[in-house]
């Protein structure tokens, strides 16, 4: 079937709201039954004046209606055209442009609460195209490395770790990733997936890990002062030469943990289970 065009609907539309305000008081009248002339034109005028404020109380409806529709539609547009910028910064080849888009997706993030987890999910694929490791099998031989983060990868971890995250937003899964040296004070993991990750020299103090998978990950010589380590996962995680200075372990798993070199002195909640589930 032939779709009518638009123009032509509303020219139909506006001819039978005229033809109604015209014609539809005079019929009314005529019902009414026998009036003098003079009455017949007073209640012809009144019932006009009526019908035509409803006329303009719909159309006013009406007008409200299609600008709040266009004022989100262009919204929509808007949100869109940011995030597609974003993601193009980000495959860019000058670093300084890459680093530029994740603050610009953070900032959209920030602004519209639905986009957070596409954001994150956006920005945790950066991080895996970008700093992945070529056999991410774990050897407890490697040996720590001296390379740090470029400056993209480390700007998508301080979005990623940022306080603020809506509940509602999954954890990123960082796993099996490169992020020696990464600064991450007082970041927020809550239950990241950082499985046989690289974190040597990692600095945490302040952060929260809590819940978090570090099921052998690397993270000889990392700072974990202060940092929060509740019902984290840390089975066969490498933590030699950590400092843990009123780290936090509170049912935290340590199973084959090695903790070698390790200063547990002030330790929180470290439990004599622990202590005999880690190696040292």
């Amino acid at each position: 079937m032939k779709r009518i065009p638009l123009p032509v609907i509303l020219i139909g539309a506006l001819l039978t709201v005229l033809a109604i305000a015209y014609l539809g008081p005079s019929i009314l009248v005529h019902h009414k039954g026998s009036l003098t002339a003079a009455e017949r034109l007073k209640a012809t005028s009144d019932a006009r004046t009526s019908l035509a404020q409803v006329i303009a109380a719909v159309g006013l409806f009406g007008g409200l209606t299609f600008t709040a529709r266009t004022y989100l539609l262009s919204r929509v547009g808007q949100i869109t055209d940011r995030y597609q910028a974003g993601v193009r910064q980000l495959g860019d080849d000058s670093r300084s442009v890459r680093i530029g888009g994740i603050y610009a997706l953070e900032q959209l993030a920030k602004e519209e609460r639905s986009t957070q987890q596409t954001i994150w999910n956006v920005l945790a694929s950066f991080i895996h195209e970008t700093a992945k490791q070529h056999d991410p099998s774990w050897r407890r031989h490697l040996p720590v490395t001296d390379s740090d983060l470029t400056g993209d990868v480390q700007a998508a971890l301080t979005v990623l770790g940022r306080p603020g995250r809506d509940a509602s937003v999954h954890p990123a899964n960082l796993s099996a990733t490169v992020l020696t040296g990464a600064d991450l004070q007082r970041a927020q993991l809550d239950g990241t997936l950082l499985r046989k990750t690289r974190l040597e020299r990692a600095n945490f103090t302040d952060a929260t890990l809590d819940r978090a998978v570090l099921r052998q990950a690397i993270l000889r010589r990392a700072n974990l002062s202060g940092t929060s380590l509740r019902g984290a996962d840390l089975t066969e995680a490498d933590l030699r030469g950590a400092t843990l200075y009123r780290a936090d372990f509170a049912d935290a798993t340590l199973t084959r943990c090695r903790l070698t070199g390790c200063d547990l002195s002030t330790v929180r909640n470290f439990t004599c289970q622990q202590r005999r589930d880690a190696k040292f």
